[in-house]
Protein backbone atom coordinates (compact mmCIF):
# COMPACT_ATOMS: atom_id res chain seq x y z
CA UNK A 1 0.00 0.00 0.00
CA UNK A 2 1.01 3.20 -1.20
CA UNK A 3 0.26 6.67 0.66
CA UNK A 4 -2.16 9.37 -1.74
CA UNK A 5 0.27 12.17 -2.87
CA UNK A 6 -1.71 14.99 -3.50
CA UNK A 7 -1.73 16.14 -7.24
CA UNK A 8 -0.81 19.73 -9.29
CA UNK A 9 -4.23 21.53 -9.42
CA UNK A 10 -2.90 24.81 -11.52
CA UNK A 11 -1.27 23.10 -14.49
CA UNK A 12 -2.90 25.25 -17.71
CA UNK A 13 -3.17 24.17 -20.87
CA UNK A 14 -3.59 26.93 -23.68
CA UNK A 15 -4.89 26.50 -27.59
CA UNK A 16 -4.69 29.63 -29.92
CA UNK A 17 -3.02 30.90 -32.69
CA UNK A 18 1.02 32.17 -32.95
CA UNK A 19 3.37 33.08 -35.36
CA UNK A 20 5.72 29.68 -35.43
CA UNK A 21 5.88 26.44 -33.46
CA UNK A 22 4.34 23.27 -34.12
CA UNK A 23 0.03 22.92 -35.05
CA UNK A 24 -1.48 21.00 -32.81
CA UNK A 25 1.19 19.63 -30.80
CA UNK A 26 1.21 20.32 -27.21
CA UNK A 27 4.52 21.79 -25.84
CA UNK A 28 5.58 21.79 -22.23
CA UNK A 29 6.60 25.69 -21.39
CA UNK A 30 7.48 27.08 -17.79
CA UNK A 31 7.88 30.70 -18.23
CA UNK A 32 6.23 33.65 -20.80
CA UNK A 33 10.32 33.53 -22.23
CA UNK A 34 9.90 29.80 -23.51
CA UNK A 35 6.41 30.75 -25.18
CA UNK A 36 9.05 33.71 -27.00
CA UNK A 37 11.09 30.81 -27.43
CA UNK A 38 8.82 28.02 -29.21
CA UNK A 39 6.18 30.02 -30.55
CA UNK A 40 7.74 33.20 -31.73
CA UNK A 41 7.04 37.28 -30.93
CA UNK A 42 3.31 38.66 -29.75
CA UNK A 43 0.54 37.96 -32.37
CA UNK A 44 -1.43 41.10 -32.31
CA UNK A 45 -4.12 39.05 -34.35
CA UNK A 46 -4.91 36.10 -31.19
CA UNK A 47 -5.18 36.50 -27.80
CA UNK A 48 -3.01 33.54 -27.12
CA UNK A 49 0.67 34.82 -26.53
CA UNK A 50 -0.86 37.85 -24.08
CA UNK A 51 -2.60 35.10 -22.03
CA UNK A 52 0.10 33.25 -21.33
CA UNK A 53 2.27 36.24 -20.61
CA UNK A 54 -0.54 37.01 -18.35
CA UNK A 55 -1.00 33.55 -16.87
CA UNK A 56 3.02 33.71 -15.84
CA UNK A 57 3.23 37.23 -14.16
CA UNK A 58 -0.48 36.48 -12.30
CA UNK A 59 1.74 33.32 -10.56
CA UNK A 60 1.51 30.04 -13.10
CA UNK A 61 3.93 28.09 -13.02
CA UNK A 62 3.88 25.74 -15.41
CA UNK A 63 1.74 25.44 -19.01
CA UNK A 64 1.15 23.35 -22.07
CA UNK A 65 0.56 25.12 -25.33
CA UNK A 66 -0.89 24.35 -28.19
CA UNK A 67 -0.90 26.21 -31.60
CA UNK A 68 -3.42 25.60 -34.01
CA UNK A 69 -4.59 26.76 -37.52
CA UNK A 70 -8.12 27.80 -36.45
CA UNK A 71 -9.65 26.85 -32.52
CA UNK A 72 -12.07 24.93 -33.18
CA UNK A 73 -13.75 21.03 -31.11
CA UNK A 74 -11.22 18.81 -32.60
CA UNK A 75 -8.50 21.40 -31.60
CA UNK A 76 -8.92 19.74 -28.13
CA UNK A 77 -7.69 16.35 -29.47
CA UNK A 78 -4.31 17.41 -29.22
CA UNK A 79 -4.41 17.61 -25.38
CA UNK A 80 -4.97 13.86 -25.21
CA UNK A 81 -1.07 13.75 -25.09
CA UNK A 82 -0.86 15.65 -21.92
CA UNK A 83 -0.83 13.14 -19.12
CA UNK A 84 -2.34 16.32 -16.74
CA UNK A 85 -3.92 19.30 -17.01
CA UNK A 86 -5.69 21.29 -14.46
CA UNK A 87 -7.10 24.54 -16.35
CA UNK A 88 -8.19 24.95 -20.13
CA UNK A 89 -8.19 28.21 -21.51
CA UNK A 90 -9.14 29.66 -25.43
CA UNK A 91 -8.03 32.64 -25.47
CA UNK A 92 -10.85 35.47 -27.07
CA UNK A 93 -13.17 32.36 -27.57
CA UNK A 94 -16.35 33.51 -26.38
CA UNK A 95 -18.77 31.03 -28.84
CA UNK A 96 -21.10 29.07 -26.90
CA UNK A 97 -21.27 26.06 -28.88
CA UNK A 98 -16.91 25.67 -28.91
CA UNK A 99 -16.72 26.60 -25.19
CA UNK A 100 -19.60 23.83 -24.28
CA UNK A 101 -18.27 21.53 -26.28
CA UNK A 102 -14.03 22.38 -24.10
CA UNK A 103 -16.30 22.23 -21.17
CA UNK A 104 -17.04 18.78 -22.38
CA UNK A 105 -13.46 18.01 -22.85
CA UNK A 106 -12.63 19.40 -19.62
CA UNK A 107 -15.33 16.73 -17.98
CA UNK A 108 -13.70 13.92 -19.74
CA UNK A 109 -9.75 15.32 -19.03
CA UNK A 110 -11.43 16.36 -14.81
CA UNK A 111 -9.91 19.47 -15.97
CA UNK A 112 -11.60 23.12 -15.53
CA UNK A 113 -12.54 25.79 -18.27
CA UNK A 114 -11.32 29.49 -17.40
CA UNK A 115 -13.35 31.04 -20.65
CA UNK A 116 -13.89 34.64 -21.16
CA UNK A 117 -16.77 36.98 -21.59
CA UNK A 118 -18.06 38.39 -25.19
CA UNK A 119 -15.79 40.80 -25.94
CA UNK A 120 -18.46 42.89 -27.67
CA UNK A 121 -20.42 43.45 -24.52
CA UNK A 122 -18.68 46.80 -24.06
CA UNK A 123 -21.30 47.79 -20.87
CA UNK A 124 -22.78 45.54 -17.97
CA UNK A 125 -25.89 45.85 -19.60
CA UNK A 126 -24.81 44.36 -23.02
CA UNK A 127 -23.05 41.93 -20.83
CA UNK A 128 -25.86 40.38 -18.99
CA UNK A 129 -27.66 40.12 -22.15
CA UNK A 130 -24.76 38.04 -23.88
CA UNK A 131 -24.73 36.21 -20.25
CA UNK A 132 -28.74 35.15 -20.52
CA UNK A 133 -28.44 33.66 -24.03
CA UNK A 134 -28.50 30.04 -23.86
CA UNK A 135 -26.18 28.39 -21.09
CA UNK A 136 -23.12 26.53 -21.82
CA UNK A 137 -23.54 22.66 -21.18
CA UNK A 138 -21.56 21.16 -18.32
CA UNK A 139 -21.22 24.21 -16.67
CA UNK A 140 -20.30 22.74 -13.77
CA UNK A 141 -17.32 22.34 -15.14
CA UNK A 142 -16.78 25.76 -16.84
CA UNK A 143 -16.74 29.82 -15.31
CA UNK A 144 -16.77 32.93 -17.39
CA UNK A 145 -15.28 35.85 -16.41
CA UNK A 146 -15.03 39.78 -17.58
CA UNK A 147 -14.93 42.50 -18.90
CA UNK A 148 -11.91 42.08 -21.21
CA UNK A 149 -8.69 44.20 -19.41
CA UNK A 150 -6.47 46.78 -20.63
CA UNK A 151 -2.88 46.44 -20.17
CA UNK A 152 0.02 48.16 -21.07
CA UNK A 153 0.91 47.19 -25.03
CA UNK A 154 3.93 45.30 -25.24
CA UNK A 155 4.25 45.90 -29.04
CA UNK A 156 3.53 49.79 -28.78
CA UNK A 157 5.28 51.56 -25.35
CA UNK A 158 3.11 54.34 -23.94
CA UNK A 159 -0.56 52.58 -25.52
CA UNK A 160 -2.79 50.36 -23.94
CA UNK A 161 -4.18 47.51 -25.26
CA UNK A 162 -7.31 45.65 -24.28
CA UNK A 163 -6.63 41.92 -23.67
CA UNK A 164 -9.17 38.65 -23.13
CA UNK A 165 -8.96 38.06 -19.19
CA UNK A 166 -8.24 33.98 -19.47
CA UNK A 167 -4.58 34.02 -18.89
CA UNK A 168 -4.33 36.58 -15.98
CA UNK A 169 -7.71 34.84 -13.95
CA UNK A 170 -5.52 31.32 -14.62
CA UNK A 171 -2.27 33.09 -12.91
CA UNK A 172 -4.80 34.15 -10.38
CA UNK A 173 -5.84 30.58 -9.75
CA UNK A 174 -2.32 29.04 -9.37
CA UNK A 175 -1.23 31.74 -7.32
CA UNK A 176 -4.07 30.81 -4.79
CA UNK A 177 -3.70 27.15 -4.99
CA UNK A 178 -0.14 27.62 -3.96
CA UNK A 179 -0.83 29.80 -1.22
CA UNK A 180 -4.24 29.16 -0.21
CA UNK A 181 -4.90 25.67 -1.56
CA UNK A 182 -7.48 24.78 -3.95
CA UNK A 183 -10.26 24.82 -2.04
CA UNK A 184 -10.25 28.37 -1.26
CA UNK A 185 -12.14 30.58 -4.06
CA UNK A 186 -9.92 32.66 -6.08
CA UNK A 187 -11.44 35.98 -5.68
CA UNK A 188 -12.23 39.08 -3.67
CA UNK A 189 -9.14 41.15 -1.69
CA UNK A 190 -6.33 38.49 -2.25
CA UNK A 191 -7.13 37.53 -5.85
CA UNK A 192 -5.82 41.08 -7.70
CA UNK A 193 -4.58 41.14 -10.98
CA UNK A 194 -1.00 42.38 -11.62
CA UNK A 195 -0.30 43.86 -14.64
CA UNK A 196 -3.92 45.48 -15.69
CA UNK A 197 -4.31 48.90 -15.62
CA UNK A 198 -8.11 49.37 -16.42
CA UNK A 199 -10.97 47.63 -17.85
CA UNK A 200 -13.50 48.17 -20.85
CA UNK A 201 -15.70 49.07 -18.01
CA UNK A 202 -16.33 49.64 -14.72
CA UNK A 203 -19.27 48.44 -12.72
CA UNK A 204 -21.49 49.66 -10.13
CA UNK A 205 -22.20 47.48 -7.28
CA UNK A 206 -25.81 46.90 -8.48
CA UNK A 207 -24.46 45.89 -11.77
CA UNK A 208 -21.56 43.67 -10.27
CA UNK A 209 -24.44 41.91 -7.97
CA UNK A 210 -26.42 41.96 -11.97
CA UNK A 211 -23.48 40.19 -13.73
CA UNK A 212 -23.40 37.86 -10.83
CA UNK A 213 -26.80 36.69 -10.95
CA UNK A 214 -26.78 35.82 -14.93
CA UNK A 215 -23.52 33.74 -14.12
CA UNK A 216 -20.42 35.92 -14.88
CA UNK A 217 -17.64 36.35 -12.69
CA UNK A 218 -16.87 40.09 -12.22
CA UNK A 219 -13.79 41.94 -12.66
CA UNK A 220 -13.83 45.54 -10.84
CA UNK A 221 -11.60 47.94 -10.13
CA UNK A 222 -11.39 48.87 -6.95
CA UNK A 223 -11.41 52.70 -5.55
CA UNK A 224 -7.81 52.24 -4.53
CA UNK A 225 -7.00 51.33 -7.83
CA UNK A 226 -6.14 47.49 -7.73
CA UNK A 227 -8.00 45.40 -10.09
CA UNK A 228 -8.91 41.83 -8.64
CA UNK A 229 -11.20 39.14 -9.48
CA UNK A 230 -14.71 39.18 -8.04
CA UNK A 231 -16.77 36.09 -8.03
CA UNK A 232 -15.76 32.46 -7.81
CA UNK A 233 -18.44 30.96 -9.42
CA UNK A 234 -19.17 27.95 -12.43
CA UNK A 235 -21.90 27.81 -14.88
CA UNK A 236 -23.98 25.10 -13.36
CA UNK A 237 -26.23 27.67 -11.76
CA UNK A 238 -28.22 28.09 -8.40
CA UNK A 239 -28.37 24.70 -6.09
CA UNK A 240 -26.14 22.86 -8.06
CA UNK A 241 -23.52 21.34 -5.88
CA UNK A 242 -21.30 22.77 -7.69
CA UNK A 243 -22.13 25.99 -7.36
CA UNK A 244 -18.88 27.59 -6.55
CA UNK A 245 -15.78 27.06 -8.39
CA UNK A 246 -13.47 25.94 -5.48
CA UNK A 247 -15.98 23.30 -4.69
CA UNK A 248 -15.98 22.03 -8.23
CA UNK A 249 -12.21 21.80 -8.54
CA UNK A 250 -11.48 20.42 -5.27
CA UNK A 251 -14.02 17.95 -5.94
CA UNK A 252 -11.97 17.20 -9.48
CA UNK A 253 -8.75 17.40 -7.39
CA UNK A 254 -9.65 15.00 -4.35
CA UNK A 255 -10.96 12.28 -7.79
CA UNK A 256 -7.85 12.20 -9.77
CA UNK A 257 -5.04 11.86 -6.38
CA UNK A 258 -7.35 8.84 -5.06
CA UNK A 259 -6.97 7.46 -8.75
CA UNK A 260 -3.11 8.11 -9.02
CA UNK A 261 -2.87 6.81 -5.50
CA UNK A 262 -4.78 3.88 -5.71
CA UNK A 263 -3.59 2.23 -8.94
CA UNK A 264 -1.34 -0.12 -7.07
CA UNK A 265 -4.67 -2.40 -6.58
CA UNK A 266 -4.50 -2.82 -10.36
CA UNK A 267 -1.92 -5.58 -9.31
CA UNK A 268 -3.94 -7.39 -6.48
CA UNK A 269 -6.55 -9.46 -5.91
CA UNK A 270 -10.32 -7.59 -5.16
CA UNK A 271 -10.66 -9.20 -1.98
CA UNK A 272 -11.43 -7.90 1.74
CA UNK A 273 -8.01 -7.50 2.79
CA UNK A 274 -7.52 -4.80 -0.41
CA UNK A 275 -10.60 -3.17 0.20
CA UNK A 276 -9.43 -2.83 3.81
CA UNK A 277 -6.36 -1.36 2.83
CA UNK A 278 -7.96 1.00 0.41
CA UNK A 279 -10.10 2.56 3.04
CA UNK A 280 -7.06 2.99 5.10
CA UNK A 281 -5.41 4.68 2.58
CA UNK A 282 -8.09 6.86 1.59
CA UNK A 283 -8.91 8.05 4.76
CA UNK A 284 -5.56 8.86 5.69
CA UNK A 285 -5.50 10.95 2.83
CA UNK A 286 -8.58 12.82 3.36
CA UNK A 287 -7.64 13.30 7.38
CA UNK A 288 -4.72 15.22 5.73
CA UNK A 289 -6.98 17.27 3.96
CA UNK A 290 -9.27 18.33 6.16
CA UNK A 291 -6.29 18.85 8.38
CA UNK A 292 -5.63 21.39 6.59
CA UNK A 293 -8.91 22.95 6.14
CA UNK A 294 -10.03 21.80 2.34
CA UNK A 295 -12.93 20.08 4.46
CA UNK A 296 -15.79 21.26 6.39
CA UNK A 297 -16.63 20.39 9.86
CA UNK A 298 -15.46 20.09 13.35
CA UNK A 299 -14.76 16.58 13.57
CA UNK A 300 -13.59 13.68 10.62
CA UNK A 301 -17.24 12.17 10.80
CA UNK A 302 -18.46 15.73 9.46
CA UNK A 303 -15.99 16.18 7.03
CA UNK A 304 -15.96 12.48 5.08
CA UNK A 305 -16.66 9.40 4.90
CA UNK A 306 -15.09 6.55 3.12
CA UNK A 307 -16.41 2.92 1.82
CA UNK A 308 -15.01 0.23 0.07
CA UNK A 309 -16.87 -2.81 0.74
CA UNK A 310 -19.37 -5.03 -0.40
CA UNK A 311 -21.87 -2.08 0.10
CA UNK A 312 -20.41 -0.12 -3.07
CA UNK A 313 -19.93 -3.45 -4.93
CA UNK A 314 -21.48 -6.09 -5.87
CA UNK A 315 -20.89 -9.81 -6.63
CA UNK A 316 -20.33 -9.26 -10.20
CA UNK A 317 -17.84 -6.44 -9.29
CA UNK A 318 -16.42 -8.50 -7.24
CA UNK A 319 -15.34 -11.35 -9.66
CA UNK A 320 -14.87 -9.20 -12.55
CA UNK A 321 -12.12 -7.04 -10.34
CA UNK A 322 -14.19 -3.75 -10.22
CA UNK A 323 -12.82 -2.10 -7.07
CA UNK A 324 -15.14 0.10 -6.31
CA UNK A 325 -14.81 3.04 -3.55
CA UNK A 326 -17.62 5.42 -2.60
CA UNK A 327 -15.83 8.64 -0.94
CA UNK A 328 -18.39 11.55 0.25
CA UNK A 329 -16.69 15.20 1.47
CA UNK A 330 -18.42 18.26 3.05
CA UNK A 331 -17.11 20.59 0.73
CA UNK A 332 -19.18 23.75 1.42
CA UNK A 333 -21.29 22.50 4.64
CA UNK A 334 -20.42 20.33 7.23
CA UNK A 335 -21.94 17.17 7.45
CA UNK A 336 -23.43 17.70 3.93
CA UNK A 337 -22.07 15.57 1.53
CA UNK A 338 -21.22 15.35 -1.75
CA UNK A 339 -20.26 11.79 -3.40
CA UNK A 340 -17.35 10.65 -5.05
CA UNK A 341 -17.66 7.23 -6.63
CA UNK A 342 -14.39 5.75 -8.19
CA UNK A 343 -13.18 2.42 -9.76
CA UNK A 344 -10.19 0.29 -10.62
CA UNK A 345 -9.81 -2.73 -12.30
CA UNK A 346 -7.70 -5.21 -9.83
CA UNK A 347 -5.61 -8.46 -10.91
Amino acid sequence: MATIAPVATSIAAFVGLAQAGPFDSPTAIASFAAYLAAFGPLNVSSELGFAVQQFFLNGGARCYVVRVQTVSAQSLDALDAVPLFNLLCLPGVYDRALLSAAAAYCVKRRAFLIADCDPRAGTPELLVATMKQPGLEHGESAAVYGPWLQIPDPLNPGQSRTVAPSGSVAGVYAQTDLSRGVWTAPAGLNAAIMGAEGLVFSATDLETAELLEAGLNPIRQLPAGGIVVWGARTLAGAGSQHQYVPVRRLLLFLEQSIIAGTEWARLVANTPALWASVRLEVQQFLQQMFQQGALRGASASEAYFVSCDQTTMTAEDIQEGRLVIVIGVAAAEPAQFVVIRIQQMTA
